[in-house]
């Protein structure tokens, strides 16, 4: 073998080594290992849980949650549906109203009627129509506060307030139910305590 041979040859190993060390340079580069995305995964999943749970945790109830949780229909004492048609007069027709949910009908005709049981119908009725604005004003007429309604009057009227948002008024007529017992009274009380938790 001659010299330029050889020279040629150790050239072209020293060429195939370059080609090799490259290769494997980038093969490493390749195959360096990547960071694991697992522990980023459960992190952020603890992430999520502690957020959800301060949130659950910190949640109060709107004042139109409260009025959802504690409304009632208070029901027709007045003229229930047991009697049948024939024995039932017209006034005692508009409670029948009420009772059944035609609201209309039992506001157009209670709105005519002039007593403190109609009155009170009609605010219920109204409630009934989320026409709470115009039911407190009618709650809060002098002749319930001297019925027989007068109590389940000013429970209907917090309630409403409640949902017009005017949870101070809510807050002072329940306290005066407070004092007072009546069938609802537990129901005064834990409601209170739901506004003072807020």
């Amino acid at each position: 073998m001659d010299k330029e041979d050889e020279i040629i040859k150790k050239a072209i190993v020293r060429n195939e080594r370059l080609k090799l060390k490259q290769f494997l340079a980038e093969e490493d580069e390749l195959a360096e290992p990547k960071k694991p995305w697992w522990p980023y995964a459960i992190a952020a999943a603890m992430l999520c849980v502690a957020a959800f749970s301060f949130w659950m945790l910190n949640e109060t109830e709107t004042q139109p949650d409260l009025y959802a949780a504690y409304y009632q229909k208070y029901p027709n004492v007045v003229s229930p549906l047991t009697r049948s048609a024939a024995e039932v007069s017209e006034k005692e027709k508009l409670y029948q109203d009420y009772e059944k949910g035609d609201y209309a009908l039992a506001i157009s005709g209670l709105e005519l009627l002039k007593s403190d049981t109609a009155s009170f119908y009609l605010a219920l009725s109204l409630m009934e129509w989320e026409e709470f604005e115009k039911a407190v004003t009618i709650l809060s007429l002098d002749d319930l506060s001297n019925s027989t309604f007068n109590l389940y009057a000013k429970w209907y009227m917090a309630l409403s307030l409640l949902k017009i948002e005017d949870e101070t008024g809510a807050k002072r007529l329940l306290k005066e139910l407070e004092k007072e017992d009546f069938a609802l009274s537990e129901n005064v009380q834990l409601l209170l305590k739901d506004l003072n938790a807020k």
